[in-house]
């Protein structure tokens, strides 16, 4: 079994690690899938951070009332269409992923560092 270890970075910022998604080995794996494990995972682990209260964690959840429930479809659907107009990057094992349809090569260990982007003052 391989381990996709997801990071969460907001501009020039140290990497957070988010993370672990166990996958089986052997089984390629887009860009599509890992943005829609990624989301797909996401309330458990922003469920955790409330109950932990880590600085790090709730510096990616910025809403800090009540978590709404989100229909997963729709939410999946927002990420893709947000990667598409360049809201996030995604880098794979030191690898910049350009398209959704890409192939990640998933070794025993692969970093995935998602990467919001900021806009520039004035810009």
């Amino acid at each position: 079994m391989s381990r996709i270890v997801m990071y969460d970075q907001i501009g020039a910022r140290k990497p957070v690690q988010s993370f672990v998604l166990d996958w089986k080995d052997g089984v390629p794996c887009t860009l599509r899938q890992i943005i829609t494990e990624r989301v797909l995972l996401e309330p458990d682990r922003l469920h955790a951070s409330r109950n932990d209260a880590a600085i790090e964690t709730l510096l990616y959840a910025p809403n800090t009332g009540p978590l709404k429930k989100t229909n997963p479809d729709q939410a999946v659907a927002a990420a893709i269409e947000a990667f598409s107009r360049n809201a996030f990057m995604v880098v794979v094992g030191g690898k910049q992923m350009m398209a959704l349809d890409d192939v990640a090569v998933i070794s025993a260990r692969t970093d995935v560092v998602f990467i919001k982007l900021l806009r520039l003052k004035g810009g």
